[in-house]
This record gives C-alpha cells, sequence and structure tokens, in this order.
C-alpha cells in the first residue's frame, strides 16, 4: 500500500495528463476520418442555475495513466444556460469532466479518473451528460514551528473522517494550494462537505521524505487521537486551523553493502529502494543512497519500523536481480547489511503476428513489451528487470529473470491496439503452464504468436434487483477463452460502463471470448468493516473478422445462496 502523498501526487499527475491530453486535440487517422462522427453535449448546474463558462473535457478512455492523446475536438465552454457541446467526437470510450476547480462536483468521487465515463457509437449523438456543481469549502490557517517561525513549502493533508470517527481517506482537493506560501499559510479550496482531520509533517508510517518535522494535527496534536475535528460546510470557510509543528526526532540509519552472490566482490553503482513491511500501512521508498567503489550504502533518517533494502539496477539494463534484506529499526541505527545480487535467468526468442504479412501490421510488434511475470510464491515484493521490448525483426531478450515459475505476458502500458498475445510457444510446443527456469539458465526457441484484429463489442449491462450503490462503478472485460487448455497468457482488454450502461472493447480478433462485467468501489473500505461481496456477471461470444458483436450482461443484485448470473446473460 502506498503512503497517502504518494497516492495524492500520482492522482495529481493523473490529473494533469487528462487535461494535457484534453487541450491537445489531435486530427483523425484517415480511416478514422471516413467513419461518422458523433455529439456529446450536457449541461453544466451550480444548485439548479445554470454555470456558464465552464470548461468541459473530453480526453480518451484509452489514454488512462498513459495519456495517449487519441480524441479529437476535445474541449467546450458552457454558454450563458450552462449548456455545452463537443462536436466531430469519433466512435470509442471516454471520459467527460468540467473543469471548475473551486467547486465540488456531485458524484466525483474517484481521483485517478475524474469525470463520466460515456461509450459513443459511430455518428452517435450522446445527450444530457450533466454535472451538477457545489460551491466547495475552504480550510484555511498557518503553520508554524515550535518557535513561531513561517514553515515554508509544507504538505497540508485533509483526511476524512466517517462514522465512529474513523478515517475514510485522504480527501485533499486536487486544485488545492497544497503547500503553505513563504508566510507558513495555506488555503485548500474545493473541499467537500464533511468532517476533517488537518496535519501537516512526516508520519512515521511512512517512508521519510527528509521531512524535519513529525506529523502535526490541528492544534498542535502529535497524536492522532488528540486531534480536532474540524467541520466544513458548502460554500464555508474554517479559518485559522493553524499548526505548530513538533520537530521530528533525528532519524536513525541502516547501513550496509552491496555484493555479487557469486564472487563475494561489491558492486558499486546501485541505487538502494527499501520498504516499509507494515500490514496496515506499507510504503515504498527510494534513498537517494548509491553504492560507492566498495558496495557500501547508506540508509538516513528511519523512523522505527520493520524494513525490506534491496538494490535497483536499471529497469531492462541487467540481468541481475536483487536479494531483499529484511532489518527493523527499534531504538538505534542498524549496520552490517549485506544484499546479494544474483545472475538472472534469460529468456529470448521471436515474436510473429499470426495471419497476416501487413509491414504496418508487423511494425506495431515494436511497441509492445512482454514481460517474464514471476509467479512464485513469496517472491520480492519490488524488483526491476524482467521485461524487454520486441526488436524490429521481432527477437526479444527478456534478462535478469527471477528463478522459478514463470509467465510470459505482454505489455498493457501503451500497449498498440489491435495486438493480443494468442499463445506461448517452447521448441514448437504451445506452453499451456507456467515455464520453469533456473536460477542463471538461458532458455531459447521462445516463440510469442500475437493476433491482430479491428472487430469490437458493443453491449449493454442490465441491472436488476436494485439500484448499484452511487459509490460503485462498472468495469467490462473481454479475455480470450482458452476452452480449458490451461493457457495462462492471455490478458484481458477492458472497458469503463458508462451511465447508460453502454460499453465499447476495440481492437479483437477472431476468437472465442469471454465477455465479464464486474462492480467495483470507489471509495476505501472503513477500518473494521467487512468487505463488499463481489458482483460478476459473464457470458461467452465467438468474434469473427471486422465484426461488430453486441452482447447484453445483466448483473444481478438480488441476494442469492448460489449466483447463477452466467445463464442470465445473452
Amino acid at each position: 500500500m502506498m503512503n497517502s502523498a504518494l497516492l495524492r501526487t500520482l492522482a495529481t499527475i493523473a490529473l494533469m495528463v487528462a487535461l494535457a491530453v484534453g487541450i491537445s486535440a489531435q486530427n483523425p487517422s484517415a480511416s478514422d476520418a471516413a467513419k461518422a462522427t458523433g455529439t456529446i453535449s450536457g449541461k453544466v448546474l451550480l444548485g439548479d442555475q445554470p454555470a456558464p463558462g465552464v470548461e468541459v473535457l473530453l480526453t480518451s478512455a484509452r489514454a488512462g495513466m498513459t495519456g495517449s492523446p487519441d480524441a479529437g475536438n476535445l474541449i467546450a465552454v458552457t454558454d450563458v444556460e450552462g449548456r455545452y457541446k463537443v462536436t466531430n467526437v469519433p466512435a470509442g470510450g471516454f471520459r467527460v469532466s468540467a473543469f471548475a476547480p473551486a467547486y465540488v462536483i456531485a458524484g466525483e468521487n474517484n481521483p485517478w479518473q475524474p469525470g463520466r465515463s460515456v461509450t459513443l457509437s459511430e455518428g452517435e449523438v450522446v445527450t444530457d451528460v450533466n454535472f451538477n456543481l457545489t460551491r466547495g469549502g475552504v480550510v484555511t490557517g498557518r503553520v508554524t514551528s515550535a518557535d513561531g517561525r513561517a514553515v515554508i513549502g509544507e504538505r497540508i493533508n485533509l483526511t476524512l473522517v466517517v462514522a465512529n470517527g474513523q478515517k475514510a481517506q485522504d480527501r485533499t482537493p486536487r486544485f488545492s494550494q497544497l503547500e503553505t506560501d513563504d508566510r507558513g499559510v495555506y488555503r485548500a479550496y474545493g473541499v467537500a462537505a464533511g468532517r476533517y482531520l488537518v496535519s501537516a509533517g512526516a508520519s512515521p508510517d511512512d517512508i521519510n521524505s527528509g521531512d524535519e518535522y513529525r506529523q502535526t494535527f490541528y492544534p498542535d496534536a502529535i497524536e492522532e487521537s488528540a486531534a480536532k475535528i474540524i467541520e466544513v460546510t458548502a460554500g464555508g470557510e474554517v479559518e485559522n486551523i493553524d499548526i505548530k509543528l513538533a520537530r521530528a526526532t533525528k532519524g536513525y540509519t541502516a547501513s550496509g553493502r552491496v555484493i555479487d552472490a557469486d564472487t563475494g566482490k561489491p558492486i558499486a553503482g546501485m541505487t538502494i529502494g527499501y520498504i516499509v513491511m507494515k500490514e496496515s500501512n506499507g510504503s515504498f521508498g527510494t534513498s537517494g543512497s548509491i553504492t560507492n567503489s566498495q558496495g557500501e550504502f547508506r540508509l538516513d533518517g528511519l523512523f522505527p519500523n520493520p524494513y525490506a533494502t534491496f538494490a535497483m539496477p536499471m529497469p531492462g539494463n541487467s540481468d541481475n536481480y536483487s536479494d531483499q534484506t529484511k532489518f527493523e529499526i527499534v531504538s538505534g541505527d542498524v549496520s552490517g547489511l549485506e544484499i546479494k545480487m544474483h545472475r538472472g535467468g534469460s529468456i529470448s526468442g521471436i515474436a510473429v503476428i499470426e495471419g497476416t504479412d501487413d509491414p504496418a501490421i508487423r511494425a506495431k510488434l515494436t511497441q509492445m513489451s512482454v514481460y517474464a511475470q514471476n509467479t512464485t510464491p513469496d517472491q520480492m515484493i519490488m524488483r526491476f528487470g524482467g521485461n524487454a521490448n520486441i526488436n524490429a525483426d521481432g527477437t526479444f531478450r527478456i534478462g535478469g529473470v527471477l528463478p522459478g515459475k514463470v509467465r510470459i505476458t505482454r505489455g498493457t502500458y501503451n500497449a498498440p491496439k489491435g495486438l493480443s498475445l494468442l499463445r506461448v510457444e517452447l521448441n514448437g510446443t504451445e506452453l499451456t503452464s507456467d515455464l520453469e527456469i533456473g536460477s542463471g539458465e538461458n532458455i531459447s526457441g521462445v516463440r510469442l504468436v500475437f493476433a491482430y484484429g479491428s472487430s469490437v463489442v458493443v453491449g449493454h449491462v442490465e441491472i436488476k434487483g436494485g439500484p448499484l450503490p452511487e459509490t460503485m462503478r462498472l468495469s467490462v472485460a473481454a479475455r480470450r477463452d482458452s476452452g480449458g487448455s490451461g493457457n495462462r497468457t492471455a490478458v484481458a482488454q477492458r472497458a469503463e460502463v458508462d451511465s447508460r450502461g453502454q460499453f465499447l472493447i476495440e481492437g479483437l480478433a477472431t476468437g472465442n471470448y469471454i465477455i465479464s462485467v464486474s462492480a467495483f468501489s470507489m471509495t476505501p473500505p472503513v477500518a473494521g468493516a467487512a468487505p463488499p461481496k463481489p458482483l460478476r456477471a459473464e457470458t461467452t461470444v465467438t468474434i469473427g473478422t471486422n465484426a461488430r458483436q453486441e452482447v447484453t450482461l445483466i448483473l444481478d443484485l438480488t441476494p442469492q445462496d448460489k449466483n447463477n448470473q452466467k445463464e442470465n446473460n445473452r
């Protein structure tokens, strides 16, 4: 589990990517230009009144965290009646978002993907993609040190508190000033109504980022149990939430060296990473420590916690992998740690696309990454390597593979649309189970057989047995049906279900597929509460070449002793 500061940072990056995509309209390709484009329109309201001048952004659902700018005409501004219209939109899945930093948008509970999902068919006109705004609250105050000096550039955390005083989640608004200014003053705006804890400084449960101040809650409480909860109302301003930060303890050090497991010789130039090994709150960090010519490293400013540390070669650029060395900081420094680097195995071969000789399609292989994912239980939590790109001639070599059972899969990050991995062969025989690789073993003769397709699944999800909770979203996956052969290489293609129950999955090759829908919650469970029961339904379809397959999935929310939803789908 990542710490809250890292989650906030990543969420902010995700939103910035989405904004960049929304503003960077791209010209459609020649093939897309011949297709009929559609329109998405709606209204933005502030309460029951129109909200003019609000920017509405359209981003490709395929962009996700990658930021692939593959949508056209992506921005609109509401008129005096609060209406907007985005035209010339190609068919596909999109997210529509109202950019209103000082406001709270009803139903906006996912910091990773702001906005609403819309699936647009070719030439379709979608109306009433509406947003309702509420003026957000403001929390403001000043952060000082024990001697009254302003603390500049200190991050502020707002944590939502739910029933029974339990923390729900970090809810620091995305667009707010998250750090104190040169006066030590902060101002968080666009805060949703609710009860909050406000804090600044570094938590002992998180990786120490060099903060010289200990986490302190308003008003000047070191222990969370002594913190005062503030109440934020819609459009209200809570002032004078001042925090006097306590000086952090000096922290402890852990030191050691990195050596070659076979020769015992020191290894220089390795960056050292480490993890807090707590079930309730694990964090990953890099120390900035790089081993010297004697392989020595030193980790500074560590809080009392159990840790695991390891060496990090450059991803994809080393045949070595690192052990994890565990240690615990209690009340003093730790020395004499030893991290061993091992020679990893390698897997090499060739990748082909079955059923086509088109050079343009074959060239897509160079955009694809392949992974040797270790599936042996209790292997390293964090590791680097074990992946490679496919060369122009189709060859590949994956180095730094950990010994044990390995599954070869294709990457999904920035993967070209339409390519799917059909099967993995070794010396002409299809692999139906994980590959076993020994320490330092080199396996060649691997053949990755891909398929290319442009078929689509257009679907609809029906909900029966009650309404879907507002905090839940639906995701659909198309996974190739192996027919019980045990093939473990398939990677599902996914799409989000929009508010109308529509979804679209593109770039499928000919074959049999399992189409499934799952419901997932956008809010983390309250501590101590039982996790919600999974909601899922599926059906099997056969997809032809350049086909359009329509599917209906029925998600039954009625409590049942035996969930037999599959028979209800068609």
